[in-house]
């Protein structure tokens, strides 16, 4: 406002030039309809960014999902290989009697007279 005063004072008052105020007031922006409606929707669409199902809050949650079932994977595939082993030991083309054995005793509970059995685990 100080550039719109006049250096001439009357009356103790400074005079103030209404021309050029009027000419900055219509330099001030009035934002259209279209650009509000553009506002808006660009609101929208960051506020999705952020917070939807597959948003970048969500990111790191998945990323710490991924990395448990990839170690759940690992786990998985080292209990697959073992069993896969067993059943090649017991197949009729490379049967290992000693496998077959065990397995007969661990699922049928027999020993022979002269043994003494100590399982190692709580279920045997």
């Amino acid at each position: 406002m100080a550039r719109f005063l006049s250096h001439t004072k009357t009356n103790g008052f400074a005079k103030i030039d209404f021309g050029r105020m009027r000419t900055l007031r219509t330099l001030r922006f009035v934002p259209s309809w279209p650009v509000i409606g553009l506002i808006i929707f660009y609101l929208y669409l960051g506020a999705h960014l952020l917070s939807s199902s597959t948003g970048l809050l969500k990111l790191s949650e998945m990323k710490k999902q991924k990395a448990e079932l990839q170690t759940r994977l690992e786990m998985v595939k080292q209990k697959r290989e073992i069993v896969e082993n067993k059943a090649k030991r017991l197949r009729a083309t490379s049967l290992d009697l000693d496998m077959l054995d065990e397995q007969v005793r661990a699922i049928l509970n027999l020993s022979y007279p002269n043994e003494m059995v100590i399982w190692l685990d709580e279920n045997p």
